[in-house]
């Protein structure tokens, strides 16, 4: 068997995107591959070059903003606000009159808001702002933003226009916060409208150490059950018409396109964010399934993909669409397992294979490994459905609000139970890179693959069967599972033992490693309140892909921003020697400050301006 058209389009377009990401193509190979793509032998190459010209197309990429600059602009806040911290809030907005900001009427910005004033979602504001430099990494490419602002002053605009789906969105909101208790209300907002921001840490937490914070997150799992509702709703209803009003088209056509076409308002009303897209492109491939019945579920899936990848090519290199698309991947190509066995073993094998072949993938993203995870979405994720559709009905009747917030209720008890067990969520000392992960899923999928087409050796008169499937079957080594498996285990080796260069973290802490020493430069912020630790999201992953133990810390800085998660590493590294170049009386640590003797190879130098830090040549 070789490869079809398409997984080699898949491949070439998914390859072109990987290409664009070092440097965009110079513009005179445009012309060379169009005429490349008339010959077949050409022909991959050529759309893989294509790819990366649409990547870096106007339509596709976003130039970041390189001035740091206050001016006037009028902007509207395009979804819910998330706190900021220490105050104030955080939110996406889209420039609607540049005023005189280097800044054109469409852009998108993530604007910091520290004045007393809260804003909701399609608030227009005539704003000083703030702009700031970005260097236009891939994830403000995937959200098609041009870089940060703060709001200096804003005044709000009472007569501009909101869009509708703004407006159908607060709606539903409001409409959430008067037919449910305030407990409940940023779960439900969480799971309907994809709002996330009235989540306190302890919920996030409870999800992290769960393995279900999948359910939370707009995706296809949300989408298929919403799907559901509607097509089921619709069908019956349709074949109650009479047959001359349908003209003839079967009631479950219409339905199907009906459902299709209600799935999109719905991820539109949700935010319209990648999750929900991405799985509304699935489900569309469905529908093309149905009226092409010779295209499989396997190509409906790669089409899907395709379709993600030229919708935003950015996408690529998004964790949640590795686990969505390997999720469903995985459903697919274990068919052969499952297809014969009854409903609850089906759910099961399921479960069971779509948790141990995601594990690594979750390890490598989020560096833990829930170990209720298994147990805690074969209760929840089933339980999801009864818990959506009450409260879907109860926002139409009001009838439905006390029993939808009842099962609402135990669903949320249940969830914080397994949350709570000892060993619930661990962090083994060691945590495989992404490519590891992601080699380790596709050695697993190929595994799936040759469920239903095993390789065959072909029966020759003259021998040589092994020889014999080398010249026709190359595409069958390629894909042969223990290739993928040898070249995992290559990657994880070479990751931990080979030598790692200086690792610096987009909040400004940094790992400088010298002379067989490794040494942690400030540690970020650490707020529960909000969620966030810059330790364990940056600088721990990083220590632990290379099996590496930090040998200081050296803090150069007063703010909390940059010191307060010195917690988490000392936590997490006992032990570990804490230097400074400024006094900090006030930590409850043993921090010395500018020594004259270190086990680091830090140089300390005082002086009448202060203290000061070198390591390997740098400066801190």
């Amino acid at each position: 068997m070789r490869p079809s058209p398409l997984d080699l389009t898949l491949l070439a377009v998914a390859a072109g995107i990987a290409l664009a990401w070092q440097s965009a193509p110079p513009l005179w190979l445009l012309p060379l591959a169009l005429i490349l793509l008339y010959p077949r032998v050409s022909r991959y190459p050529a759309i893989a070059l294509l790819a990366a010209f649409w990547t870096h197309s106007p339509w596709q990429y976003t130039a970041p903003l390189t001035v740091d600059t206050r001016c006037t602009a009028t902007l509207r806040v395009d979804d819910f606000p998330a706190r900021g911290y220490p105050v104030g809030s955080r939110f996406t907005a889209v420039i609607t009159a540049p005023g005189d900001c280097p800044l054109a009427t469409g852009d998108r910005l993530t604007v910091s808001d520290y004045q007393p004033t809260a804003h909701q979602a399609g608030d227009n504001l005539r704003a000083r702002l703030h702009l700031k430099p970005d260097n236009g990494s891939t994830a403000n490419q995937r959200q098609r933003l041009r870089g940060y602002a703060t709001l200096d002053n804003a005044d709000t605009l009472t007569d501009a226009p909101v869009p509708w789906f703004i407006r159908q969105r607060l709606a539903l909101a409001a409409r959430i916060d008067r037919t449910f208790p305030p407990d409940q209300r940023p779960w439900l907002r969480a799971l309907l409208l994809g709002d996330r921001s009235g989540l306190n840490s302890d919920a996030q937490n409870r999800l992290r150490r769960s393995g279900t914070a999948h359910l939370i997150a707009i995706s296809g799992l949300h989408l298929a059950l919403i799907a559901g509702l509607i097509y089921l709703a619709l069908r019956p209803l349709l074949a109650s018409l009479p047959p001359r009003w349908r003209q003839g088209i079967q009631p479950r056509t219409i339905a199907l396109h009906g459902t299709l076409a209600v799935s999109l308002v719905y991820a539109l009303l949700t935010g319209a964010a990648a999750p929900v897209l991405r799985a509304w492109m699935m489900l569309a491939a469905v529908v093309l399934c149905w009226h092409i019945p010779v295209i499989s579920s396997r190509d409906a899936l790669k089409l899907a993909a395709l379709g993600v990848l030229l919708q935003n090519p950015w996408q690529l290199g998004a964790a949640g669409a590795w686990l969505s698309f390997s999720a469903v991947a995985i459903i697919l190509y274990s068919a052969p397992l499952w297809r014969r066995m009854r409903p609850l073993k089906q759910w099961l094998v399921l479960q069971t294979l779509i948790t141990a072949l995601l594990t690594p993938l979750g390890w490598a993203l989020f560096g833990g490994i829930s170990l209720i995870a298994p147990i805690a979405n074969l209760i929840l994720i089933p339980w999801l459905a009864p818990v959506l559709t009450l409260a879907l009905l109860a926002l139409i009747l009001p009838v439905f609000a006390t029993p939808a917030s009842w099962l609402l209720d135990h669903y949320l008890r249940a969830l914080a139970q397994l949350a709570r067990f000892a060993y619930a969520y661990v962090q083994p000392p060691w945590q495989p890179s992404t490519a590891t992960a992601l080699l380790f899923t596709v050695a697993c999928l190929l595994t799936l693959a040759r469920l239903r087409q095993p390789l065959l050796f072909e029966r020759v008169e003259n021998g040589g069967r092994l020889r014999t499937c080398l010249a026709n079957r190359p595409y069958y080594l390629f894909t042969a599972p223990p290739l993928w498996f040898a070249l995992t285990v290559a990657v994880a080796l070479i990751t931990t033992f080979a030598p790692a260069g200086d690792y610096h973290a987009p909040n400004g802490s940094a790992i400088l490693r010298a002379n067989g020493k490794t040494l942690i430069h400030n540690t970020g912020l650490r707020s529960r309140n909000h969620g966030r630790d810059d330790a364990a999201r940056y600088l721990l992953p990083e220590l632990r892909r290379h099996a590496t133990h930090p040998d200081a810390i050296v803090l150069t800085s007063k703010s909390l921003r940059d010191i307060s998660a010195l917690k988490t590493l000392l936590e997490t590294y006992p032990g570990t020697p804490v230097y400074s170049t400024l006094p900090l009386p006030d930590l409850p640590w043993d921090i010395r400050y500018c020594p004259t003797h270190n086990l680091a190879g830090i140089t300390f130098e005082k002086s009448r301006d202060g203290c000061s830090a070198r390591f390997a040549g740098q400066t801190l």
